[in-house]
C-alpha cells in the first residue's frame, strides 16, 4: 500500500501537474458561488472520491483499516493530499517534495493496519539526495 501511494505521489508532484491542481482548486471556488456549477462539480468530485473509496472499502472487508478509520474518510484524507499540495506550491517557504511525501505515507501508513510501521517505512523510502548523514 505505502510503495503504491509514494509512487503516485511521486507521479502526482511533478512540476508539469501544478497547473491541474491549481485548476481543480480554482473550479471549486468558482462552484462554490454558482448552484448549477457546484451540482456538477459535486458530482464528479463524488465519482472521483468512489474510484478511491472503493480500494479502502477492499481494505475494510480485509480487516486492514484501523478501529475508527471509514473508507470514506480515508478516501477524503488522501484527496486532501492533492489540494494540500497546491498551498504547498504557493508557500513561499514550502517544504520539500520528499518531506511533503514522507509525511502524507506516515499519516495514511498510521490509518491503515500493516505490517510494516509506517514512520519507519517513511523514514527508509527517502531519496538519497535528503537522506540524512551518517
Amino acid at each position: 500500500f505505502l510503495d503504491r501511494l509514494v509512487d503516485s505521489l511521486r507521479a502526482s508532484s511533478t512540476p508539469e501537474r501544478a497547473a491541474a491542481r491549481r485548476r481543480r482548486l480554482e473550479l471549486l471556488g468558482v462552484a462554490a458561488s454558482r448552484p448549477e456549477s457546484l451540482a456538477i462539480v459535486s458530482d464528479a468530485l463524488s465519482k472521483y472520491l468512489d474510484v478511491i473509496d472503493s480500494v479502502a472499502l477492499q481494505f475494510e472487508d480485509r480487516g486492514w483499516l484501523r478501529e475508527g478509520v471509514r473508507p470514506r474518510a480515508l478516501s477524503l484524507f488522501l484527496h486532501m493530499s492533492s489540494m494540500g499540495r497546491v498551498i504547498w506550491e504557493l508557500d513561499q517557504r514550502g517544504a520539500d517534495d520528499d518531506a511533503w511525501i514522507q509525511m502524507i505515507a506516515t499519516a495514511a501508513g498510521c490509518l491503515v493496519q500493516i505490517k510494516s510501521d509506517p514512520i519507519h517505512y517513511a523514514e527508509h523510502h527517502r531519496t538519497p539526495s535528503t537522506n540524512p548523514p551518517g
